[in-house]
């Protein structure tokens, strides 16, 4: 019990337990290197060494178990941390993502009302479209009577001007003298 009574081992019954167990084996060894003896006449020492260095493997496998244990606990701490931290992360996220949700609802909403007054205003521009060529088409059909009813009056004026211009010279040549006499002749 002395060599193991700095190693925590629990409660003292667990450590009686042990050093019990090693007496037992250490007993067994002796009366099995007994037995052997006897059998095949060959000597087998089993001496306190032996038992210290027994006792010296126990300690080194239970601190190298110990540690892997606490190596691996570890792991889990930093795991479960790890769960921990991405379980807020995610609930976090399912918040935004809530958020969001009513935020495209209402730009999809949006959209949608948009939508449907672009469709509105197309329409009304394609009626405006139409009395827009309506009225090209009327325009066009009057420029070209107008242009017809220009080339008629220009064709007469060319006409007329000729028999004008004889009357302006004629009227150049009349005199006051001429003017009165006419006069006269109406009075």
């Amino acid at each position: 019990t002395r060599q193991m009574a700095s190693e925590a081992l629990g409660t003292e019954e667990i450590k009686q337990a042990v050093c019990k167990m090693f007496v037992t084996a250490h007993q067994s060894v002796e009366a099995t290197s007994h037995s052997m003896h006897l059998s095949l006449k060959r000597r087998n020492y089993v001496t306190p060494t032996n038992y210290l260095e027994t006792v010296r493997n126990y300690k080194a496998l239970l601190a190298e178990k110990r540690s892997e244990l606490l190596s691996k606990c570890n792991k889990l701490k930093g795991g479960m941390t790890k769960l921990d931290e991405t379980r807020v992360q995610v609930t976090d996220m399912k918040k935004v993502v809530q958020e969001k949700q009513v935020v495209v609802a209402q730009a999809k909403s949006n959209c949608e009302e948009l939508l449907v007054q672009v469709v509105q205003d197309k329409r009304v521009a394609d009626e405006q479209e139409k009395q827009v060529n309506t009225e090209a088409i009327k325009i066009a059909k009057e420029t070209e009577e107008a242009n017809t009813i220009a080339n008629q009056v220009s064709a007469e004026l060319d006409k007329a001007l000729p028999a004008l211009q004889e009357a302006e010279a004629a009227l150049n040549v009349l005199t006051k003298k001429d003017i009165s006499e006419l006069k006269v002749l109406h009075a």
